[in-house]
């Protein structure tokens, strides 16, 4: 654009430098030029015009500026997509030889629909976006798999020595299994369980056909503990001993024990007879320590009344 520029200003200021060169030469000449097409002008190039005068001779050329194109309509080549772009170009009208422009059409994107899919029993929801223009797709998940939920049918019913068969089918997506139902389907009714004199039991019916049967289990006994023996006053009257199960402290046993016969060895009867002698045996220390006691003080009394009269008699 620069070198037309310079170009045009040229061709414009040469008439003017070439009519003073002529001027300072003959200045009494009054030009009158004849123009004389050298070359024409194109849209791309610069043309030529010779210009003499017909009185002196002078001449000068002048430069004749570029058309410039004469551009027609854009014509789409190639139609852009989403993701590439297109091509498109224009003729120029103004010479018989074709000068083309080209230009790119930019792509004008994705226009995304969206499809969108619950989560299911085994899946994850899922969105789906696909390109209305060219079926470009991706899918973006969510949320978690909600399971099975199955309803039962029994499709063959047990009989009393044959199993059946119960259909699950899932209600949310169809899926299904079979499981075989056996003919007797026993549940515990009653427990009863043993105690130390009772047997126990269990038992079961079966919830289709009512059928029942039973377990038992035997007693488990009493767990006698250690003889507690109970204070008599003397062998004359009767004794009376018992003893608990640990089981059931309710539980209790118990026996006479005679007039005239000595009590049970236990740990309880040897811990309440040490307990007597020691008493018995404190007792008599006391008593002989207080006799002792009173027997001294008669003593010291006696001899002061003795020392008293005698010492009255002297004087």
């Amino acid at each position: 654009m620069k070198q037309k520029i310079a170009v045009f200003l040229l061709a414009a200021l040469l008439p003017l430098l070439s009519g003073a060169l002529v001027c300072s030469v003959s200045a009494a000449c009054a030009h009158k030029y004849t123009p004389t097409v050298i070359s024409d002008p194109t849209p791309t190039q610069t043309g030529e015009t010779k210009n003499t005068c017909d009185l002196c001779g002078h001449s000068y050329i002048q430069i004749v500026p570029a058309t410039g194109h004469q551009w027609g309509e854009w014509i789409t080549d190639k139609e852009p997509t989403c993701a590439l772009p297109g091509q498109k170009h224009r003729d120029c009208t103004a010479t018989e030889v074709l000068h083309s422009e080209y230009a790119e059409i930019p792509p004008f994107g994705h226009d995304y629909m969206e499809e969108i899919k619950d989560p299911a029993c085994t899946e994850t929801g899922a969105k789906t976006y696909t390109c209305r223009h060219c079926a470009h797709s991706y899918t973006q998940t969510f949320g978690h798999p909600v399971g099975h939920n199955y309803l039962m049918e029994i499709t063959t019913p047990a009989t009393a020595d044959k199993d059946g068969v119960s259909l699950y089918t899932c209600e949310l997506c169809g899926d299904f299994y079979t499981e075989s139902t056996p003919y007797h389907q026993y549940e515990i009714t009653e427990e009863i369980k043993a105690d130390c004199e009772h047997d126990g039991k269990i038992i079961y019916a079966c919830r289709i056909y009512g059928t029942t049967y039973s377990e038992s289990s035997p007693a488990i006994g009493h767990q006698w503990g250690e003889w507690v023996v109970q204070e008599r006053e003397n062998l004359t009257n009767d004794g009376y001993k018992y003893r608990l199960c640990g089981h059931d402290n309710t539980h209790v046993e118990s026996q006479i024990i005679p007039a005239g016969i000595t009590m049970e060895i236990t740990p309880v009867a040897v811990a309440v007879n040490i307990g007597t002698i020691i008493l018995i045996i404190a007792s008599a220390i006391v008593l002989f320590f207080e006799y002792s006691v009173l027997s001294w003080e008669r003593k010291e009394r006696k001899k002061r009344a003795e020392l008293f009269e005698n010492g009255g008699a002297k004087e």
